[in-house]
């Protein structure tokens, strides 16, 4: 690919691609879709790229972050891609307009577009760590925003940046976000050089923390710890402040030589233990409740090699782009791969030039894990990282295995070989589950096949997220709404095409045709949080216009069924039956090409 600079700044080729592809996005697609770009995979390059092509046709654009230094950041990044933008953030005491592209708070841009902003209207809208849009209320200030701006202009452009695209216990792909355009892994990032590689380092019994009574629940890797859990964690653990200390002492020791660490604790009582054992005027807390002045002040001292020690709760998961970063120490159990990979992405970035002008070295990113989360993860999830964790720990306590086909050293508990063979990833699997598609070997706790992309778990995930391809869309005849028996909720039933043998024949506009009838039940009213978001997420979202929720929202299952006319009706749906004969209908086409 041929090398196109933005002022300062030369995409890479990777970045480049993300760009070409959101670019045919805008132009072609009207829902909201987004990249999947790991740490380190340059975000913001991309939306700059972005940025400058809107710039250059003379379009209004509005980046969304959350906190105001990452504003800050992504503002100095475009502009040194000779992207003139404005900041609009109260955290940052700038509230500005001037140029037509903003980068702004999501809370600053919430409040001001009634008053400050009544008039603003942009024709693209991007956000920044995307995932953490709440789609399903639309009380929620990004959905307040996302709502006002389509409203001032229906052709509005969203498009979302992430390295974790989910939300709780779900993808994001399928109401708001309705579609993945590209997507950057961290181990093509490590392979391409553009991330330092991960190490591993574990404490022994004197210097390990036993939270065995804290389970790590299989939620598909994405629902952490409870606060009530990590209150617990943290009432434990500062019980022995000898184990703290003796933690401590070796992390010192480990990183003598390295440049900066991230802490992960389990509470403020527990970061303030550890740093009673760190070297005086070391270190850095940021909780939560860490005023924005104070914790631009401190992260600004970590940048200027000032701090040494970052001790944190959570709070710099996502976003926080620290170089220095090269040692990441858990010293609390994490329940949740999708924050751990996270977290460990903190400490796998390449210096910048100006590091490398002073001398800095950054080899490599080490972690040290006092807590067994990554043993226990590599157990019940598969995971590139978790694997050499595996195989960094069995040779700490030499239980190592020979691979038969080509003699790498891998943990006895391993599943899959970690080594290549023939130039690829090795083949040789322990243990192992075929895939009844295709055949294929996969480890035994995938998700999806490697072979073909089938779901190789749940049946029901199955039929819920597979790829669908045209000859899966069935034709739909028509589309009403009725109560259900208690007259609560709705029932939405579709007449769709049956090409089976035993088809039934129903009446369709005074023809015959083969069909089924086939439905799904909604409680617009429940006091129940899941049912009310079923109905925006699996309906609202897809039938009708997003001007219209507001409006729909309040109804009573009467009133919805008397303005049934108001739901767009699908041409086509996806339908299966799962093993209850229960139907699923995931995907939907309307007549104007839109699907969802």
């Amino acid at each position: 690919m041929q090398e196109i600079s933005f002022g300062k700044i030369t995409p890479r080729d990777y970045q480049l691609e993300a760009y070409n592809a959101c670019c045919e996005n805008i132009r072609h697609y009207k829902g909201a879709f987004f990249v999947e770009a790991s740490v380190g995979a340059g975000k913001t390059i991309i939306m700059g790229c972005i940025l400058a092509r809107a710039q250059k046709n003379g379009l209004r654009a509005l980046v969304l972050a959350r906190q105001g230094e990452l504003v800050e950041q992504n503002s100095e990044t475009f502009w040194s891609m000779d992207v003139k933008n404005s900041i609009f953030s109260a955290s940052l005491n700038i509230k500005s307009q001037h140029y037509p592209i903003i980068v702004g708070t999501e809370g600053t841009i919430a409040r001001a577009l009634p008053a400050e902003m009544k008039e603003a209207s942009f024709d693209l809208l991007v956000i920044d760590e995307c995932h953490q849009v709440d789609f399903l209320s639309d009380d929620s200030q990004y959905m307040q925003i996302i709502n006002t701006l389509t409203e001032r202009n229906p052709k509005l452009r969203v498009i979302g940046m992430t390295g974790s695209p989910y939300r709780g216990d779900e993808d994001i792909i399928g109401d708001l976000w309705q579609k993945k355009v590209y997507s950057i892994g961290t181990e093509f990032l490590v392979n391409k050089g553009f991330l330092v590689p991960t190490i591993f380092g574990f404490g022994d019994d004197s210097a390990r923390y036993d939270l065995s009574e804290f389970t790590i629940k299989n939620t598909e890797g994405h629902a952490d710890y409870s606060k009530a859990d990590l209150l617990s964690m943290q009432r434990l653990i500062t019980k022995d402040c000898e184990k703290t200390k003796a933690i401590i002492a070796e992390v010192v020791a480990l990183t003598a030589d390295r440049n900066a660490a991230l802490i992960t604790g389990a509470g403020k009582k527990h970061l303030e233990q550890i740093a009673v054992y760190l070297p005086e005027n070391s270190w850095i807390i940021i909780t939560d409740s860490t005023n924005t002045k104070e914790r631009r002040e401190s992260l600004k001292a970590v940048s200027r090699g000032e701090k040494k020690y970052i001790l944190q709760i959570g709070c710099l998961t996502t976003g926080y782009d620290e170089p220095l970063i090269d040692t990441s120490v858990l010293m609390r159990k994490i329940g949740s791969l999708t924050l751990l990979t996270q977290l460990l992405g903190r400490g796998m970035r390449l210096l910048k030039p100006h590091h490398v002008e002073k001398g800095i070295e950054k080899k490599d990113h080490l972690v040290l894990d006092y807590t067994e989360t990554m043993m226990e993860m590599a157990g019940i999830y598969e995971n590139p990282i978790l694997e050499k964790a595996q195989a960094a720990r069995a040779f700490k306590d030499q239980l190592q295995v020979e691979c038969p086909l080509c003699k790498t050293q891998n943990s006895a508990m391993a599943r899959r070989c970690i080594g290549e063979h023939n130039g690829a990833r090795c083949e040789w699997f322990w243990s192992f589950e075929e895939c009844k598609s295709c055949g294929v070997k996969n480890d035994k706790v995938a998700r999806v096949c490697r072979g073909c992309g089938e779901y190789m778990r749940d049946p029901a995930l199955a039929l819920l997220h597979k790829h669908y391809t045209d000859e899966d869309f069935i034709p739909v005849y028509r589309m009403t709404i009725r109560h259900t028996r208690d007259a609560k909720g709705v029932i939405v039933d579709y007449l769709i095409h049956d090409s089976t043998t035993t088809a039934k024949t129903w009446e369709h506009r005074g023809h015959s045709v083969p069909a089924e009838m086939v439905s799904e039940v909604f409680y617009p009213k429940s006091d129940k949080k899941w049912l009310t978001g079923k109905w925006k997420k699996d309906f609202l979202g897809k039938h009708l216009h997003r001007s219209w929720w507001g409006k729909v929202a309040a109804m009573s299952a009467d009133i919805i069924i008397k303005n049934s006319a108001l739901f767009d009706t699908p041409t086509h749906i996806t339908h299966r039956r799962n093993e209850e004969g229960k139907s699923i209908i995931y995907r939907k086409r309307f007549l104007s090409g839109r699907e969802s």
